[in-house]
This record gives C-alpha cells, structure tokens and sequence, in this order.
C-alpha cells in the first residue's frame, strides 16, 4: 500500500533546519517495518551477516527530504561500527550516507564530506536532502549546520534505509522516519510502504565525475608528474613485482611492531603557508656557508607574523605566494632572536608551470641539489592538504617515505637520494607507483580516509619522495590552525590508530611504472 507523504510543515522543517520538531515517536523503537499514513516508518536492522534494509518507492521525485532516528552498535555493545556503515541510498543519483566511526559522512558520485557533529551514544536524528532541480544534496545531523555537496542531480527512483552494509557491524535500529517526496512542480507524491530487502543493493556505480577547479592556483604545471591523471596503458617496470614485495616487506615489517605505516603530518611534514600580495617579507639567514646564490633567493621572504615550522628536527616549513608565483620552502627553520634562520632550502619562481622539482630554471643560480627533501622533490608536493581530506579528493599524486632506500641510485623524477642499502632490489628514491587501474576499489569497502588516499593513488600514483625509518605518506603540518583539525576530517582513529588504518591500503595491488635510473656521483 502507497503511504502518504508526510506533511507540508515536515518540509517547512527542512528549510528552517529544525529537526526536533519532526520528532513524533519516543521510547523503545518498534522492531518490525511498518507503514502509516504519516508517512513515518520503523525498522531495526537484521542481526544476520547480510545488509537488512527497506526500499521505498519515490519515482519522479525532484525534491526528496528524509528525516529519521538512529541508532548504531557493534558487537561489543560500543556507540559506532567498526566499520563504515551505509545507512541510506538514493540509486539513481549514487548517493549515500555512511556511519564511520561515529561520524556521518555524505557521498554524492564518488565525491565524500564530512557531516558536522557526532552521533550521540543514545539516538541522533538525521536529515539528508536532495533537490535536483537546484543540483543540491545536504545532510545534517540534528544540532548542527548543513552539510551540501553539489552535483548534476536526477529525479530520484527510489530510498533504500537500513543497514546497507551489516557484516560484523552489529545491529542498527532506526525510528521515527519520515519521508516527502515532491514532484518538479512541487506538488507532493507518493511515497511506497516500503519493500523489506536483504542480501547486497543493487549496483549504482557509474564513473567518476571530472575532477573540480582548484579553488586556488595551483603547485606545479597540470602536465607534471604531480598533477598529470595516468593513463590506465602506463607502462610498467620490469622490476615492479619485485619492488612491490619490498614495499610489502617494509609495510610489514613497521605493522609487526606498530610502527607504521603512518601519515606524518603533527611533526616531519610541512606547513604550507598560502600568504597573500601585500604580505610583509622579511629576511632568512641561511647557516649554511658558501650559498650565496640560496641566501639571494632568501633576502625577502613574505612570511607570516605567526608561522612557525614543523615539529621534529627537519624543522620544515614552505611559503607559497600565487600571486607573485613563487614558493620558498626550508630545512631545519627556526624564529630566533635575529629573526628567521634555516639550514638549508630551495625557491622557486613560475613555480605553477615548475615540473615539479627543482631544476638550474626554478630561480636565478638554482641547482639540482637545491629542495628541502634529500631528492630536490619539493616537501609541499605530494602533501595532502586538510581540505582536501574534507572535501575527500585529492588530485595529484601522493608522496611517500620509505626506510632502507637504494643508495647511490634514484630514478626520475627525483634528482638525488640520500638512500642507504647497497641491495640492487631495493627501493630507489623517486620511483613511481600506482594501484592497479583495474582494481576495484568499491569492492574493498574502505575506511573513507583511506579510500580517499587510495583513489588518488590510483588516478595519479605514489612519489618516493624520502627517506624516514617508518612507511608514511605526508600530510600537512596543521601548526598554522592552532587547533589541530585531523580528528574532526579522519575520525576517532586518529592519531592512534592511524597505523590500523593505513594497514588496510591495498599496497599488494601497487604496481611501479617505468624507472629511469641514474647513478649519483
């Protein structure tokens, strides 16, 4: 039996954000599925090791606002998955919402966003929004503000609510839902009693949309190794599958005794200070003798008041100016009495047409030894910025650091390595991997922070850009935030369990493209 939509104040309510005011239905959540003419349903999630759920039919609909209580437990009788645990499903518009963590994330084509807020040990309402004529979708939990991503929308088919994904999650129960459906004039249709399903949703993948403008200019030239998506026909390296072991056996090794792999971001990664036109520029002494073309490149520096360098002994920081196009970045930096100081460092000019690495042309008087990194690889390339975690796409490749690289041999892009191993199989600085094109990465269900990596893994490929004695990928330094904001983008994971997570990246499906080896003098 088709129930009614639910009333014109439910999708008032939406408009104003107040969530409480939806709430019909207090104390112990009904367990069967059921339909009245409020529009208003409840359901618990199946205990079985399969996705429990119910489908509802809203064909036609250009606006779609659902609302309902939920409430979330493992196994163990904790408040979230652990797991993501996919709540709700619009198909026709591939777009869901997931419980990571005791966090909500909102999906739309691929493209994530953290919701505001965290769910409540008790119940916690939720609100998720679609309106294809304006190409909006939002999410919100009750309390806090709205989530919106925007995309090219479709009237959607149809809602599927429940446990979407409950193999080793535990039961979920949801209560008080209420669903209004309204057609592009924005007459109210129909909205189905519900049909109970359980085993795997149907499919609604389809590929993923064009990457987004760059919100600001820039780092690097669009066609450099950084930047430039690989093609899915990139060659690969004859040593590739001996090379992967190695990294398998480094990734292994650092997990056995919880050291790695990691994300270095709070200390042995870099601030990147984006500073505008009229920022003042001061002077850094560069300690190192006989550089007199660096300290040129030196003599004014727009650095903010407040800047500081990364934690840890490399000290690093990096200052990038889109206006003027140019990029500074230090090593071993450090505020004293006499102002700014560092050890060593690189700048470059035209630095958004740079390929990416320093070279005789990236300053007057530059070489190839210049760069803040032991491969003259810039320490912001391949940096993953806390924007692009919230967003949950990065578009360029990311940098890695490997312990027990090859000495005395890199491989371009890089242009030096301070590697250590005499082994002819190990790593060289400078190689490039990739996930396997033809991996599909839905299918490993993914914690989203790690998928997010992953998939620009796949699109644009891992740099060796370091040495350090542990696996890591590099994130950026948040001293510049005050507030350290990686828990709120990564989740309750982190930073503790960083390591667990990053042990599910899938590393055995890397492959190393194409090397060009050259011997260090």
């Amino acid at each position: 039996m088709a129930a009614a939509p639910a009333s014109a104040a439910f999708s008032e309510g939406f408009e104003k954000g107040d969530l409480n005011a939806w709430s019909g239905v207090t104390g112990k959540p009904r367990v069967q599925a059921k339909a009245a003419a409020s529009g208003r349903r409840s359901l618990k999630s199946s205990r079985l090791a399969q996705p429990s759920y119910v489908r509802h039919d809203v064909a036609g609909a250009a606006v779609l606002n659902v609302s309902f209580r939920y409430r979330a437990a493992d196994p163990a009788g904790t408040l979230s998955p652990s797991r993501p645990r996919v709540l709700l499903q619009m198909p026709a518009n591939r777009i869901a919402l997931e419980d990571v963590g005791g966090r909500l994330v909102l999906r739309v084509a691929g493209r994530r966003s953290s919701v505001a807020g965290r769910l409540q040990r008790g119940w916690s309402r939720v609100a998720v929004r679609l309106d294809s004529g304006q190409g909006v979708v939002r999410a919100r939990l009750a309390g806090g503000a709205w989530t919106s991503q925007r995309a090219a929308l479709a009237a959607e088919t149809g809602l599927l609510l429940g446990d979407l994904d409950a193999r080793s999650n535990g039961p979920a129960y949801f209560d008080d839902v209420a669903i209004d459906a309204r057609g592009p004039d924005g007459g109210p249709l129909p909205v189905g009693a519900g049909t109970p399903g359980a085993g795997d949703p149907p499919a609604t993948t389809t590929p993923d949309p064009p990457a987004p403008a760059p919100a600001t200019p820039r780092l690097f030239a669009a066609d450099s190794f950084w930047n430039a998506p690989l093609g899915a026909d990139a060659a690969i390296d004859p040593a590739s599958d001996t090379l992967v072991a190695r990294l398998m056996g480094e990734v292994n090794r650092v997990a056995a005794v919880r050291d790695g792999p990691w994300m270095a971001a709070r200390q042995y990664s870099t601030p990147i200070y984006v500073v505008g036109a009229n920022q003042p520029t001061v002077r850094v002494k560069l300690d190192t003798a006989d550089q007199a073309k660096m300290q040129a490149a030196f003599s004014a520096v727009p650095i903010p008041e407040n800047a500081h360098q990364a934690q840890g002994t490399d000290g690093h920081m990096t200052i990038w100016q889109p206006s003027t196009d140019m990029m500074w970045e230090f090593w071993v930096a450090s505020k004293q009495a006499d102002g700014w100081h560092a050890a060593w460092g690189g700048a470059m000019r035209n630095v958004s047409q740079s390929p990416g690495y320093y070279s005789k042309d990236s300053w007057p008087g530059s070489e190839t030894w210049w760069g803040a990194s032991a491969t003259s690889l810039p320490i912001a390339g391949g940096t993953v910025t806390i924007e692009e975690l919230r967003r949950a796409r990065i578009d360029h490749a990311l940098a890695l650091a490997l312990p027990n690289l090859r000495s005395k041999v890199f491989s371009w892009p890089a242009q030096r390595t301070d590697g250590t191993s005499a082994d002819d199989s190990a790593i060289p600085a400078g190689a490039r991997f990739r996930l396997d094109p033809a991996l599909n990465l839905d299918s490993l269900k993914l914690n989203p922070f790690v998928r997010t990596l992953a998939e620009a893994a796949q699109r644009y490929g891992v740099v060796v850009r370091d040495t350090a004695p542990s696996v890591q990928f590099y994130g950026e330094d948040p001293a510049q935030y005050g507030k350290n904001p990686y828990a709120d983008v990564i989740g309750p994971q982190y930073p503790n369990e960083i390591d667990k997570l990053l042990r599910t990246f899938p590393w055995e499906h890397l492959q190393v493209l194409q090397m060009s080896l050259k011997q260090q003098p």
